[in-house]
C-alpha cells in the first residue's frame, strides 16, 4: 500500500445532514502551525450559517502581568481572533430531508472538501459547495466556493478577552473569574466595497504596549475565492498585513501546500491490524502537521485551535512534554525542533525565573507561561504556599530536548543549548538538597504536579533529579569536556534517596502515599519517560504494576493522559495486550469525535500522545538498544512500521507476518554503536553490496555500521519450519 493509501484512512467524512457537526469537539480542522481554522455549523436563532472558528497561534494579550496565580492566564492569555460565517438557508424549514451533505476532510492534502444540495422533484435547486485549506507554508487561509456566492461569508471578530475569564463565566467557577479584569477596547472592522459588492474587511484589535491584532479578508469575485490573513506585532499598520496577503496569494501556494504535506507524509509511517488505531494515528500526524512547524511557537494547550477554555496558555508541568513525544520517533524532528528553538529564545526568562541570589548558576520554570517563558519558580525553603513547588520542570522538558539529540546526534544542539540549560537546571536542585544521618542525598517539601500536598523526596523530584545528574555525566564524555560539577552529580546517582514507597506501590513521596485521584503520574516518572528503572536493570514490574493498578482504583480525576502513562508503563515491560487496551479505553471514553480532547476545556496534549503510545508497541529505543515490535498485543499477527527514528541516530523500518518479526532495516545516520532487541533467533544480514551473514542470535543481535551505512536483517526461522 502506498502512503496516500493508508494515510487517506484517517480522513474524516461527514454525510449525514441530520447529525451536523455543530461544535469545537466534531469540525473539520485546518493550520500550517501559525493560522488555524475550525469549520463546523451552528444554529443562532433559527438561522444555519457554516462557521469557520479563525485561529492564530502569535495572538496574545500583551498587557503587564500581576502577580498572581493564573495571572498570566488573564493579562497574557492567548487571545480569540473572529470567525468566518456563510447563511444556509436550505437547512430551515420542514423540508430537511431534501438537502444532501457531505463534507469529507483529506487529511493527505490538508484541505475539507464541503457539499451542501437541496433537491425537489424539478432537481437541484440550491447548492453550497466549497474548498476549505491554509497554506502549508504562506500565511494564508482560503475558500474555494465552486458553488454559491464567496461574498456571502462574513467576518465577526471576537472580543479580545481571556479564555479562562471568558469560561469561568460560562460555567458560573468564580475561580476562574478575575474579578478585577479590564476589557481591551472593542476591535474596529473597516469594509470596503467595489460596486456594492465587498471586496475586503480588515479587523483591528488594539492592544496594551502598542500590540495590535489585524485580520484581513480579500474576496476575488472573478474566482470565487477568499483569502484570509492574520498577524500581531507592536505598532502593526494593516497596511502591511494586505501587501503581504496580496503578495502570498499570487504565488504557487496551492502546488507548495500540496507539496509540502506529500513530504510530511512520506517522513514515516506504520500498519497495524487495528484500522480504527490506524486512523486515529494519522489523525494525529495530520493534527501535528497542521498545528506545529519547525518555527511555530512551541506547542502549547490549544495548538492552533484555541477556545473558550481555562487553559489558554503553555503548562510545563506535562503538557509540552507530552504534546513532542511522537514527534520524535516518528521522524519528524524538524517540527520537533521548535520547541528547543523557543527554549533558546527565551533563556534570560529561564534565570529571571529564579531568586536573583540562585541566578548565577540556575534556571527554572514555573507551572504555565503564555508567549515566552516568564513564570517565577518557586523557592521550597522560603515558599508561602501560593503556588506549586515544582521544581522538575525545565528539566522534564530538557528530557524532551535529549530526547531530539538523541535521534539527530546534533553536537551543536548539545553544546550550546541542553548542556548549559540542564546543567544550571540542576544547579537549582543542588541550592536545596542535604545529605542526612543515612548518607543520602534528600529533597526539601516539593510537589508532584496538582497532587495537592507537599513532601520532602518527592518522587516527580527524585527521578528528575537523578536524570539530569547521570545525563550530564554522559552528555560531559560526548563532549569531551571537564566540569567541576561532575564530582556531586556522580555523588547524586549514587547516594540519592531511594523513591518511597509503601505497601500499595510508590507513594508520592515521603510521609504522603497515593491516597486520592490524581490523574497526573508524576510519581512513577522513574519508570517512563526516564527508564530509570526498567526491565533490564531492575525485577520492579510487580512493583510498577501494583502501583498502577493502585493509581487507577481511585476515580474521578484520572482523565486521558492517566491512560497514556499506563499504556507506555505497560508497553515498556512488554505487556503489549494491556497497552493495547488502555489506549482502547482512552478513545472509548474520552476522545472526542474528531480526534480532540478536553478537561475542563479543551486541551491538545493527550491525543498527540496517544499516538507515541501506538509507536512504542512497534519501535522502543532505550538503554543504548533498538527493540523492535517489543510490545506487541497478542491478538496483532501482521504490522510494520518505516522510517522510524531510533536512539543513536538510526533510521528503522520492519515487517511483522504471522506473529513474529520478518524483516528489520535500519540506517546509521552517525555511526553510533547498533544493537537490537528483537524476537528473531536466527537472521541473515545484508550489509550494502553483496556480503551477507548468518547468525543464530538470543534477543541482542550486535551490527558494526558506519555513518551512511544500512543493514536489513531477515528472520530465517522460517526456512528452518520448512526443511530448507
Amino acid at each position: 500500500m502506498n502512503r496516500a493509501e493508508s494515510v487517506k484512512k484517517g480522513d474524516f467524512y461527514w454525510n449525514n445532514v441530520r447529525d451536523l457537526p455543530q461544535d469545537w469537539t466534531r469540525g473539520a480542522f485546518h493550520g500550517n502551525g501559525v493560522l488555524g481554522s475550525m469549520i463546523y455549523f451552528v444554529n443562532r436563532d433559527g438561522v444555519w450559517y457554516l462557521h469557520m472558528e479563525l485561529g492564530c497561534n502569535k495572538v496574545y494579550d500583551r498587557r503587564p502581568s500581576r502577580d498572581f496565580w493564573m495571572a498570566k492566564q488573564f493579562d497574557n492569555p492567548r487571545l480569540p481572533i473572529g470567525y468566518m460565517e456563510y447563511p444556509v438557508p436550505m437547512l430551515g424549514g420542514e423540508d430537511i430531508g431534501c438537502v444532501e451533505f457531505e463534507m469529507h476532510t483529506d487529511i493527505y492534502l490538508g484541505r475539507t472538501d464541503l457539499l451542501l444540495r437541496k433537491r425537489q422533484k424539478g432537481g437541484v435547486i440550491s447548492e453550497i459547495s466549497c474548498r476549505f485549506y491554509i497554506c502549508a507554508e504562506q500565511p494564508v487561509i482560503v475558500i474555494e466556493q465552486k458553488s454559491g456566492e464567496v461574498q456571502n461569508w462574513r467576518f465577526t471578530p471576537r472580543e479580545a478577552v481571556s479564555p479562562r475569564q471568558s469560561f469561568g463565566i460560562e460555567k458560573k467557577e468564580e475561580f476562574r473569574v478575575d474579578q478585577n479584569y479590564q476589557k481591551n477596547e472593542l476591535p474596529k472592522v473597516t469594509i470596503q466595497d467595489v460596486d456594492g459588492v465587498v471586496s475586503e474587511v480588515i479587523s483591528e484589535q488594539q492592544l496594551a504596549n502598542d500590540y495590535r491584532t489585524v485580520t484581513v479578508c480579500q474576496y476575488d469575485i472573478n474566482e470565487n475565492k477568499l483569502f484570509v490573513t492574520i498577524d500581531q506585532k507592536q505598532n502593526l499598520h494593516p497596511e502591511e498585513v494586505r501587501d503581504v496577503l496580496r503578495r502570498e496569494k499570487n504565488t504557487e501556494y496551492k502546488n507548495a501546500h500540496q507539496e509540502w504535506w506529500k513530504r510530511y507524509y512520506e517522513l514515516s509511517g506504520l500498519e497495524i491490524p487495528d484500522k480504527r488505531l490506524q486512523a486515529f494515528y494519522w489523525r494525529q500526524m495530520y493534527k501535528l502537521g497542521s498545528t506545529l512547524h519547525r518555527d511555530s511557537p512551541v506547542l502549547d494547550n490549544q495548538g492552533v485551535w484555541l477556545s473558550t477554555t481555562p487553559w489558554p496558555g503553555t503548562w510545563w508541568n506535562l503538557n509540552v512534554q507530552l504534546s513532542y513525544w511522537p514527534l520524535y520517533t516518528s521522524g519528524r524532528l524538524e517540527q520537533a525542533d521548535s520547541l528547543n528553538r523557543h527554549l533558546a529564545k527565551y533563556q534570560d526568562d529561564l534565570i529571571e525565573n529564579v531568586a536573583p541570589e540562585y541566578r548565577y548558576d540556575s534556571s527554572a520554570m514555573g507551572t504555565n507561561t503564555t508567549y515566552n517563558l516568564k513564570s517565577k519558580a518557586a523557592d521550597p525553603r522560603i515558599d508561602n504556599g501560593a503556588q506549586f513547588v515544582e521544581l522538575g520542570n525545565l528539566t522534564w522538558t530538557l528530557h524532551d530536548c535529549w530526547l531530539y539529540y538523541r535521534m539527530t546526534l546534533d553536537k551543536e544542539m548539545l553544546q550550546q543549548l541542553l548542556y548549559p540549560l540542564l546543567r544550571r537546571s540542576i544547579n537549582y536542585y543542588l541550592h536545596f538538597i542535604w545529605k542526612g544521618r543515612d548518607g543520602k542525598w534528600h529533597l526539601p517539601p516539593t510537589d508532584s504536579p496538582e497532587y495537592g500536598e507537599r513532601c520532602e523526596d518527592c518522587n516527580y523530584d527524585l527521578s528528575l533529579l537523578r536524570w539530569g545528574c547521570k545525563t550530564l555525566l554522559e552528555i560531559v564524555k560526548i563532549l569531551d569536556v571537564s566540569d567541576e560539577k561532575e564530582d556531586i552529580w556522580q555523588d547524586v546517582c549514587r547516594e540519592l534517596a531511594a523513591y518511597p514507597e509503601d505497601e500499595t506501590g510508590y507513594m508520592i513521596g515521603k510521609g504522603v502515599p497515593y491516597a486520592k485521584t490524581h490523574r497526573h503520574f508524576s510519581h512513577l516518572m522513574m519508570h517512563v519517560p526516564l527508564y530509570l528503572v526498567n526491565r533490564e536493570n531492575s525485577d520492579s514490574w510487580d512493583l510498577l504494576e501494583k502501583s498502577i493498578r493502585h493509581w487507577f482504583s481511585y476515580k474521578g480525576d484520572i482523565l486521558g493522559f492517566s491512560y497514556v502513562g499506563a499504556s507506555l508503563m505497560y508497553s515498556a515491560y512488554q505487556r503489549g495486550t494491556e497497552a493495547l487496551e488502555y489506549i482502547q479505553r482512552l478513545l472509548d471514553g474520552h476522545i472526542t469525535e474528531n480526534s480532540m480532547y478536553q478537561e475542563a476545556g479543551p486541551v491538545i496534549e493527550t491525543p498527540l500522545a496517544a499516538a507515541e503510545c501506538i509507536q512504542q508497541l512497534l519501535l522502543q529505543s532505550w538503554g543504548g538498544k533498538i527493540r523492535v515490535f517489543p510490545a506487541m498485543p497478542k491478538e496483532w499477527k501482521e504490522a510494520s512500521f518505516d522510517r522510524f527514528s531510533a536512539q543513536g541516530g538510526f533510521r528503522v523500518s520492519a515487517v511483522y507476518e504471522n506473529g513474529r518479526t520478518s524483516r528489520i532495516e535500519i540506517e546509521s545516520l552517525a555511526g553510533e554503536p547498533c544493537v537490537v532487541e528483537t524476537d528473531m533467533r536466527r537472521v541473515r544480514i545484508r550489509y550494502q553490496g553483496t556480503r551477507t551473514e548468518e547468525r543464530t542470535i538470543d534477543r541482542y543481535c550486535e551490527i558494526t555500521l558506519a555513518r551512511g551505512e544500512s543493514v536489513i536483517l531477515e528472520n530465517t526461522e522460517h526456512e528452518k519450519d520448512s526443511g530448507k
